[in-house]
Parts: C-alpha cells; sequence; structure tokens
C-alpha cells in the first residue's frame, strides 16, 4: 500500500558549522538495488551527509531536553530513512527519501538537503555510530516504521488521516512532550512494512527483515521446541482466552501480527460495512504467520498471508524453494507437535481434501482456519492447539484423535464435518 502523506515536523536551529568524519568507505553503488528477495541500502559519503544534515535539522535541538534523548532522536530519523528507502511507497535512494518534498520540514523552503548547515560532531558520531552497528547485524528499534511528527505542530487534517494514529500507536518517542517539543514514531494507517533489506556501510550488514531484525534461516533443529514456546506464551499474554482483542495491551500485539505481513491495522480496527454496521477483520491467518515469521522463517520457506486458503495454496501448487511445511491428508496422517490443521467454516465447512483442491483450481478463495498442535494426549485421545482470533482472542482448543492419533470429525451443533489437512512441519 502507498504510504500516508509524511509529517511536517519540527524545525531546528541552525547549528554552527562543524568538520564532518567520512564514513569507512562503502562499495561503490549508488543506491538501493535489487537482488531478487531483498533490496541493497549504500550508504555513501554523499548519503552520509545527507543523514547527518537532515538529522541535525530535524532533532540537533534534542539535546537540551538530554543526551539520550538527541541520540534516540537522531537514530530515528536515520532509521525512518532507511526504512522508506526499503518501503515501495517512497523514493528508492537516501538522498530521494530526503528531498522528498513535504517530508523534513527544514528542507521545505530549500528543496534539498545540500542546503542545510553542516552537523554537528555530535551528531555526526551519533549517525556513525548507528549505522556501524546497523552494518554489524544490530537490529533496528522502529520496528519498520516509516513516519514520525509532533502533533502539537501538525496540522489538523494530518492528525485526523494518520498523525492520531501515530501518536496513540508510538513505537518511540523523543524530546519531550510536555514542552510540545516531541517526535512520536509509528506506522500511518495502511503504510505497510518496508521489503527486506541489506544495509552496507563499510561493510555488509545481514539481511534485515521490513521490521529491521536481521533474517535467519528456520531449519534449525530447535525450531519446532522454539515454536511452541512462542505460542505458549501468547497464549499466557491473553490468559488463555481471558483477555480479548481490544484490552490494552492486547490491541497493540493483535498489531504485531498485522504488521508481520505489512498490514498497520490493530485488535481494535474496526470496518464499517456499506449498511454501516462494523466489524473488526479476522488476524487469524496474520497470528499463523507472526508466529512463523518471528521465528525467522523467510519467505522462500512460508510467505505469511491474511487469509489462511493463501499459504495452503502456496504449499499445494508448490512455488515454495523451501517449503517449511508439507501438506498432508488428515485420515492417514497424525498430527504432531508443531504441525498445524487446516479446516474451513461456513461455506467451506464441509470440504475435505480432495474437494479443497478442485475449488482452489477453480475459485482459490474459501473461508478457513488453521491453528498450530502444540501437544498430544494419546491416553485422554486428544490434542492440543493454539490458534488465533479464536473467541476474539488467542487461545488453547482440544481435538480427539483415536487410537492411531489421527484426528477424529469435527463436531458441532450436532453435525460432523471432516478437517481439510494437516501441514506437518518438515524440521525437528
Amino acid at each position: 500500500a502507498a504510504a500516508s502523506p509524511t509529517p511536517a515536523t519540527t524545525p531546528s536551529p541552525a547549528t554552527a558549522p562543524a568538520p564532518t568524519p567520512q564514513p569507512v568507505p562503502p562499495p561503490a553503488a549508488p543506491f538501493a538495488t535489487s537482488t531478487g528477495d531483498h533490496i541493497q541500502i549504500v550508504v555513501q559519503p554523499e548519503d552520509f551527509d545527507a543523514l547527518c544534515r537532515v538529522s541535525q535539522s530535524e532533532v540537533g535541538h534534542f539535546a537540551k531536553h538530554g543526551a539520550d534523548q538527541l541520540k534516540g532522536g537522531v537514530e530515528a530519523v536515520v532509521e525512518t530513512v532507511i526504512n522508506r528507502v526499503a518501503h515501495k511507497g517512497f523514493r528508492a535512494t537516501i538522498q530521494g527519501v530526503i528531498d522528498q518534498p513535504f517530508q523534513f520540514s527544514a528542507i521545505n523552503s530549500l528543496g534539498s538537503w545540500t542546503k542545510l548547515p553542516m552537523a554537528s560532531a555530535s551528531v555526526t558520531g551519533i549517525v556513525q555510530n548507528y549505522l556501524e552497528r546497523r552494518a554489524g547485524g544490530a537490529a533496528g528499534f522502529l520496528r519498520g516504521a516509516t513516519h514520525f511528527l509532533n502533533p502539537h505542530l501538525s496540522s489538523q487534517t494530518a492528525l485526523n488521516q494518520w498523525g492520531n494514529h501515530v501518536v496513540a500507536n508510538a513505537i518511540a518517542e523523543f524530546g519531550d512532550n510536555s514542552k510540545k517539543d516531541v517526535h512520536f514514531h509509528g506506522f500511518a494507517p495502511g503504510a505497510g512494512l518496508p521489503r527486506d533489506y541489506q544495509l552496507m556501510f563499510g561493510t555488509a550488514s545481514p539481511v534485515f527483515d521490513g521490521r529491521g531484525r536481521p533474517r535467519t534461516v528456520a531449519g534449525t533443529s530447535n525450531l519446532r521446541s522454539r515454536l511452541i514456546a512462542s505460542l505458549q506464551s501468547e497464549l499466557a499474554f491473553f490468559d488463555n482466552g481471558k483477555l480479548k482483542e481490544t484490552d490494552d495491551p492486547q490491541f497493540l500485539r493483535v498489531g504485531d501480527y498485522w504488521q508481520s505481513i505489512g498490514k498497520s491495522l490493530d485488535g481494535r480496527t474496526i470496518v464499517t460495512l456499506a449498511d454501516g454496521s462494523q466489524i473488526r477483520p479476522a488476524w487469524s491467518a496474520a497470528f499463523i504467520s507472526w508466529a512463523l515469521i518471528s521465528q525467522g522463517v523467510d519467505t522462500t520457506q512460508f510467505r505469511g498471508a491474511q487469509a489462511h486458503w493463501v499459504y495452503f495454496n502456496d504449499l499445494l501448487d508448490n512455488v515454495l524453494p523451501n517449503p517449511l511445511f508439507e501438506v498432508m491428508d488428515p485420515t492417514i496422517y497424525a498430527p504432531q507437535p508443531g504441525d498445524m490443521v487446516h479446516y474451513g467454516r461456513t461455506s467451506a465447512a464441509h470440504f475435505d481434501l480432495a474437494a479443497t483442491k478442485t475449488f482452489l483450481d477453480a475459485d482459490k478463495f474459501y473461508p478457513s482456519h488453521s491453528d498450530f498442535v502444540v501437544d498430544i494426549d494419546s491416553a485422554a485421545g486428544t490434542a492440543t492447539t493454539i490458534g488465533g482470533n479464536v473467541d476474539n482472542a488467542v487461545k488453547s482448543k482440544r481435538v480427539k484423535i483415536d487410537a492411531n492419533g489421527l484426528l477424529q470429525p469435527r463436531v458441532s451443533n450436532g453435525k460432523t464435518f471432516p478437517w481439510i489437512a494437516v501441514l506437518r512441519l518438515k524440521t525437528a
């Protein structure tokens, strides 16, 4: 999705010119270039100078609120620029992002960052240290956010469209809000996440995902145990369904699930229908996606999606180079912890695996749901699952299995329904 208009920000007083230390010479490449599944963002000496100057203009005066506020404010400006370069909604170069009209207040009347005063030695040092850490593999801290504003200086239109949302769901805050000299950083509604990227500043960083985390390969021996531990932690955070999607802070955690697939929604997002009625978007597939992406699973293994049928269709169509799951017939394969169980809902409630394959060939979409299996109790004849958006929360269920461990038909309101598939986790 295209990014929302970028905020007008706090003008910064000019500071006395100071020599700008040059960064370690980076590889010779002029801007962000695609390498297939990620882009490369190369910080050349001029890009470094631009980052220092725009940081000075935006937050150089934050020093009066304390050294920590200056450091955090400068790093947040630099990270915002990097996130924008990686985002499809902004220009594809560091200098292009900085010079984009109506983005950085001090440049609005000047037209280019080159007309800004040179940065102070303290700001320059913060920028250089930040870039060196990131090139060394340190994660970002803005979680991919591309927007920031001072709500005390922004227009009411901007606040209504996206600014109030950023403030209410801020990822970071620097300056002093009590003195109306502050930047709130976050996501504008619908902005989505940046693309995966590699930052090059003297040395090449690992590939970061859109949230600024080093991307890792999931096929390690402890993925299954890490996944189950993470699911149990989410279950506890929602008190096994007693705390709901609209509760605070659970609604923000739902926002994390959505952001893992590039959607700036949360547990309090409301959609108004044509007849005036209101609903909340279903986030069960976003939860599945987050659970895997947060463990370092990359897009060669599993592609996050807002609907369960999408990633299920990926597996059936064999489009992934290294799929993490295998589609198994639930009538002959017994699920194990770490697997997913998949079934149809409403109009697809009677779908089995064969019917689903045929329907996907014809029409693609069908309403469905998946849960992770976290425990098998053969003696009790049950499998315990954890899923998202189950009764508007993260919640566990127990489903029946037979003496061979196979799923028994689902029962609802006295009727029985089949399972579509078990998605077998292929790693230990």
